[in-house]
């Protein structure tokens, strides 16, 4: 359990006074400082190394790798949507939702096919449709389909790391995430003297250990 080093009484944390989130990738192909723009501006395809595949390219793979999959004919009018339906319908691969993920970034719904389904450091497909804002359970883009060298390496789920800085009256403390949920934290500076760098703490901590009382400003 971690010692806080505070007093009793809540006037003893340092008040939270602004809290600046950046959106950090190894690849590069974000703004590292620029946290809104990663969940609000970045196109799919610059979220996931914009190797876009055609409609036909992904029929394609399906066709070759999926011989189970009830696919009609392909024609001008097929989509990546009708691909995706008959992927679903065939329960192949991967369907997941990042609504529970989204405090480092957008909201998407995506289905992951091939070797990387079972196996993250593989090549596969990911299809996958940007939520457009509303009730998560609906509002999303037409789905797009993108070829993936290494899941686990070009996905902005496992790529991308959640820095924090917040500004208390007290100093300044950084702290990073590298997990799905933004929950743990490690802490790479901290002037308060609350907790001490190097160390792992979950966004439970940072909630308790600081005074959130001033308006407007919160973790999440």
């Amino acid at each position: 359990m971690l010692e806080l080093g505070l007093a009793e009484n809540d006037e003893a944390k340092p008040v939270v006074q602004k809290i600046e989130k950046f959106a950090m990738s190894s690849s590069g192909y974000t703004n590292p400082g620029d946290y809104e723009d990663f969940i609000q501006g970045n196109p799919l395809d610059q979220l996931f190394g914009g190797h876009e595949m055609s409609d036909r390219a992904l029929y394609e793979y399906v066709q070759e790798n999926y011989p189970e999959v009830d696919l009609e004919p392909f024609t001008d009018e097929t989509t990546v949507e009708d691909i995706e339906q008959a992927l679903i319908e065939a329960n192949v691969g991967i369907r997941d939702n990042t609504y529970n993920w989204a405090y480092w970034g957008p909201v998407l719904v995506f289905q992951l096919i091939g070797p990387a389904a079972e196996e993250p450091y593989s090549e596969g497909v990911i299809i996958v449709s940007r939520h457009l804002g509303g009730d998560v359970r609906g509002n999303y883009a037409a789905p797009r389909a993108f070829k993936l060298k290494t899941y686990a390496e070009e996905v902005p789920w496992y790529d991308v790391t959640l820095g924090i800085r917040i500004e208390t009256d007290q100093g300044n403390l950084w702290v990073d995430s590298s997990d799905v949920e933004g929950y743990e934290f490690y802490v790479s500076e901290d002037e308060t003297g609350i907790w001490e760098e190097g160390d792992t703490i979950t966004s439970n901590d940072l909630e308790s250990g600081l005074d959130w009382d001033e308006e407007g400003v919160y973790l999440w």
